[in-house]
């Protein structure tokens, strides 16, 4: 619809449109009320395009597009997304899953972990969705299937605030993160992403909200070569061993600091 701007890398306008973006969360939970799996479908796919709504008739229009295409929009995703329970149940039953993306809620990856490793063990290429819920998100390697290659985060229903100790630590099949669910995040704990030598280069514009960051950020990423810290630009504390041990690292864009 008319008046949508796709905001791209433009950091100033996407901070103004940071309240229209949560209005948006709140008109996404109030078409797909019944429908989790879309709810965070289209808030990975609206996060990676960075899409913002320069005004309020901006968001009717949108509403109003939303509503009239609610069923064209649901089968278009659902080639692309599942839930992580319908996509475990669909093996079970000796069925192919030719979705791309495996939705799961940060509360449910406990239950279905047996299942999810299993699952990526089969299917290397896909991207585990998983939404973060609550106000702490941890999240520990032992957490994800160990042969986990890509991870995309959301954020829903805008609950996040801060990430746990030891986040992610040692991933090392890790290759490709997707960091856009922490939109909301403004303290990052100790040690984040340590050791997660499959990275080769890390968008951190989903961090363009954290104030605070604790020891090891990002230490002992040998593979990563590439690191834009303009998402950064709000941070006004950073603990010890920043980058430490990085060795591959080439190119560093210390803008945002």
């Amino acid at each position: 619809p008319q008046g949508v701007v796709a905001c791209g890398s433009n950091a100033h306008m996407l901070d103004k449109l940071g309240a229209h973006t949560a209005n948006l969360q709140t008109l996404l939970a109030d078409i797909f009320a019944d429908d989790a799996t879309t709810r965070i479908a289209l808030d990975h796919q609206l996060g990676n395009f960075t899409f913002g709504l320069a005004t309020p008739e901006a968001l009717t229009a949108l509403q109003d597009h939303l509503r009239a295409n609610k069923g064209r929009i649901q089968e278009l995703l659902r080639g692309q997304y599942v839930s992580a329970a319908d996509a475990l149940a669909a093996m079970a039953r000796g069925e192919a899953v030719t979705a791309t993306h495996v939705v799961v809620s940060q509360d449910d990856v406990a239950t279905h972990r047996d299942a999810l490793v299993a699952f990526f063990q089969d299917h290397a290429d896909a991207t585990l969705v998983l939404d973060a819920t609550q106000e702490m998100l941890s999240l520990s390697r032992e957490d994800l299937p160990a042969t986990l290659r890509r991870l995309a985060l959301t954020n829903v229903n805008n609950a996040t605030r801060r990430v746990g100790t030891y986040f992610l630590t040692n991933c090392t099949a890790l290759m490709h993160l997707d960091l856009e669910g922490l939109r909301n995040v403004t303290h990052i704990g100790s040690p984040f992403l340590s050791g997660c030598s499959g990275l080769t280069n890390l968008n951190l514009e989903g961090l363009r909200n954290v104030t605070h960051i604790e020891g090891n950020f990002l230490s002992w990423c040998a593979g990563l070569t590439h690191i834009n810290l303009e998402g950064l630009r709000n941070v006004t504390h950073i603990g010890g061993n920043f980058l430490s041990w990085c060795a591959g690292l080439t190119h560093i864009n210390l803008e945002g600091l």
